[in-house]
């Protein structure tokens, strides 16, 4: 949930739920907030207010408007057998529901436990370019950039992982078909 009090800084990326393999790559991930780039451009970008799935090769999946004081609720579907990510998503109480028809295919994805990886959340804040950096030292995300406005809350509430066998838990108790591609 977005907090009123102490809200993220758009002008950053924030890498908050995701499955990283041993190559640190993604598997997925919902991101928030200004994608990292060198040079940096103009900040915030336009949708830096959206919650954003990503595949693997950073195609956005799915895309929603960041509102406060509502809770967002998601569920990712990973097929590591057909390589394919299904996303569920609702606001509030509402059941979660498939935001397509299929699951997608997730490009890049390397099959098997190669592909897999350990499962994050948190609130993972990516750097601003600092402009006095040297182009390699400003893409070093780790250990160089810009952090300001450190106090910054974003609130999660119920995080697990599940299998789909019976189907994908849409809350209440209820189950809904897992998407096939």
């Amino acid at each position: 949930m977005r907090d009123s009090c102490n809200d993220l800084n758009y002008k950053h990326e924030y890498q908050v739920v995701f499955i990283e393999p041993n190559d640190g790559s993604h598997v997925f991930g919902l991101q928030i907030g200004s994608p990292f780039t060198y040079p940096t451009g103009s900040l915030p970008v336009a949708n830096a207010q959206s919650l954003r799935i990503l595949a693997r090769d950073l195609t956005v999946v799915f895309e929603t408007s960041f509102t406060r004081d509502q809770w967002h609720n998601f569920a990712v579907q990973v097929d590591w057998d057909a390589i394919t990510l299904g996303v569920y998503y609702s606001k509030g109480p509402m059941l979660l529901s498939p935001t397509s028809r299929k699951a997608v295919l997730n490009k890049g994805l390397v099959a098997g436990p190669d592909g897999q990886g350990d499962f994050h959340f948190g609130v993972l804040k990516l750097p601003i370019a600092n402009p006095a950096d040297s182009a390699s030292q400003a893409t070093d995300v780790v250990h160089r950039g810009l952090q300001e406005n450190t106090t910054e809350t974003l609130h999660y509430s119920g995080v697990f992982v599940e299998g789909v066998t019976g189907g994908v838990s849409a809350g209440y108790g209820l189950k809904i078909p897992a998407l096939k591609n």
